[in-house]
């Protein structure tokens, strides 16, 4: 078997593999700064290598190479989507979790871009976290009715909270899901 290491010492490359540890020297000088890949491996319980930057650093670098490779939301979301299709097969449950440290990497380190471009983003990120999760819930529930046990997660960390549900229409949406409008109804029709 014939390999090649681009990390430099082939023995420092087996010992961070098999220590689970993430060592990134140059994030900028990596298409989309290696975060995608970098939040896998954190998902795959791997955790950041100290080699001299501190992770939030390497976390800063990695966003902006990102956002500066990907400007464009539907350049992201097109590159996020193709991520999730060739790492995670059919696999909900890692998609959702991944989905949710992606979020919370880019909701911290990103300092490159305006609120309005990272709010698109983070909710991009947020309604396909959300889709999954709907999938997983609705997953259990059919495995729940039909007497079987499933081993389905559906739980959200502490660390994101999904506060935003689309519906066809925002105004359709308020009226139906909004109590006050409900309450003020009900009180007009009195």
């Amino acid at each position: 078997i014939s390999v090649e290491c681009v990390y430099g010492s082939f023995e420092n490359a087996l010992t961070h593999l098999n220590r689970r540890l993430i060592a990134t020297t140059s994030p900028e000088r990596i298409c989309g700064g290696g975060l995608l890949k970098y939040c896998l491996l954190l998902t795959r319980d791997y955790r950041p290598y100290d080699n001299g930057i501190a992770s939030w650093q390497l976390e800063k670098l990695m966003c902006s190479r990102f956002f500066i490779d990907y400007a464009d939301i539907n350049e992201q979301e097109y590159k996020l989507l193709a991520f999730l299709s060739s790492h995670f097969s059919n696999d909900d449950s890692a998609k959702y979790r991944y989905l949710l440290q992606l979020r919370l990497i880019i909701e911290r380190s990103t300092v490159c871009l305006m609120a309005h471009e990272r709010n698109l983003t983070l909710t991009l990120i947020t309604q396909l976290a959300t889709d999954y999760y709907y999938r997983l819930y609705d997953e259990y529930n059919i495995y729940s009715l039909m007497g079987e046990t499933t081993t389905a997660e559906v739980t959200v960390p502490n660390s994101i909270t999904i506060d935003v549900i689309y519906h066809n229409e925002w105004d359709e949406w308020k009226s139906l899901y909004t109590p006050q409008k409900k309450q003020i109804q009900s009180q007009q029709d009195n």
